[in-house]
């Protein structure tokens, strides 16, 4: 027999931006465990959720951006990455740009322990 179980709350991430680069490695990781970029990008932000860390005050490099669709979240995935950005003074969509180069660079894990490279 089914057990009533709710459905996680969602919410929507705010329109945010990505770096090209960032999402291109970003898109190749997702492709070769078949899942699209949207999902790779929900996973890497609820691997941040899970185990935040410090963010960085200033804003990474410019280079050429790409627009993130509207995202549905988990509540608890979106209020982890808005504290982050809070803490660090930054918006939500740099806190998400921060944490996806985290990713592709490879120091998602290791900033876990020591605070994020960007500072």
């Amino acid at each position: 027999m089914l057990q009533p179980v709710p459905s996680p709350k969602l919410v929507t991430l705010p329109s945010s931006r990505g770096y090209s680069r960032d999402l291109e490695r970003l898109q190749a990781a997702a492709a070769r465990v078949q899942v699209t970029r949207n999902e790779a990008v929900r996973q890497v932000l609820a691997m941040y959720a899970a185990k935040p860390y410090p963010l960085s005050m200033r804003r990474l490099g410019g280079e050429r951006d790409v627009r993130l669709a509207y995202l549905p979240l988990q509540r608890s995935v979106l209020e982890a990455v808005e504290q982050g950005a809070v803490n660090a003074g930054i918006s939500t969509a740099e806190a998400v740009r921060q944490i996806i180069r985290d990713y592709v660079q490879g120091h998602l894990i290791r900033n876990q322990v020591r605070g994020s490279r960007h500072g």
